[in-house]
């Protein structure tokens, strides 16, 4: 490098999962999210959205949880 570059805070290290030479696992961070996370309600235009985008339902505990996210 031809110059000094200028850095305000120290360098973060990188993953090491990019480095590795099996599959990083991206589909499973970028679609976790927590229930209370999935639910949003816009009061202007009375609208309620459920994002289930990824999400599992295995057991019957996983339905009672939804019913309580949306009761609330």
């Amino acid at each position: 490098m031809g110059f000094t570059p200028i850095i305000d805070t120290l360098p973060r290290l990188m993953g090491e999962r990019i480095f590795r030479d099996a599959p990083m696992g991206l589909r499973n961070v970028l679609l976790r999210l927590n229930l209370s996370e999935r639910f949003s309600y816009d009061a202007e235009k009375n609208l309620f959205f459920i994002n289930f985008e990824g999400h599992e339902v295995a057991h019957p505990g996983d339905v009672d949880a939804i019913r309580k996210e949306v009761e609330q």
